[in-house]
């Protein structure tokens, strides 16, 4: 009796960690080995590589976490494959990339903000201005304010800010050449 519920649990396992789109055709626009805590965790530096790839028109950003303290080689983290067509699968959680035989598999989502390609940040942003929008506005900021996403630089590391314009006086009569 228990062997038949070992097989249905392991195949429930497998289909669901298969990806729930097919295979689709794409390009790898950028994949950046960077440190998240730009070093300052010590002896838990972990570097990532984050990952930036355009399926037909739809922009997917992920990460995936080096597997020693030094990083991955290029081959390993398929940062020799960026500007090539690979192949991509993806799901809510996970991006399959393959190029040839090699498959990588990447966790959907990233906080990395030194993407060159300002499609990939606006995914980065996407997730930040989403936790905004369901964020309480505090008393002291204006009711004009708006949320930006914050970049994850430095010390201060908010997932978004929020900012306000306003006009100057002595601006109005700048000339602008």
């Amino acid at each position: 009796m228990r062997v038949p519920i070992l097989i249905l649990l392991g195949l429930a396992l497998a289909l669901c960690m298969r990806p729930e789109n097919h295979a689709a055709s794409a390009t790898l626009l950028e994949a950046v080995e960077y440190e998240p805590c730009d070093y300052y965790c010590g002896p838990f530096n972990h570097p990532r590589t984050a990952y930036c790839i355009d399926v037909g028109g739809q922009i997917l950003v992920g990460e995936r976490a080096g597997l020693l303290w030094f990083g991955e080689n290029e081959p390993a983290s398929g940062r020799d494959l960026v500007g090539s067509q690979i192949t991509a699968s993806f799901d809510r959680r996970s991006i399959w990339i393959a190029a040839g035989r090699r498959v990588i598999k990447v966790a959907r989502g990233s906080s990395f903000e030194q993407f060159k390609d300002s499609r990939c940040l606006i995914e980065v942003h996407k997730p930040k201005l989403a936790m905004a929008a369901k964020a309480i506005r505090p008393r002291n900021i204006p009711a004009d304010a708006f949320p930006l996403a914050g970049a994850q630089v430095g010390e201060y590391r908010s997932v978004f800010v929020w900012y306000s314009c306003a006009m100057s006086v002595d601006l109005v009569n700048f000339p602008i050449s």
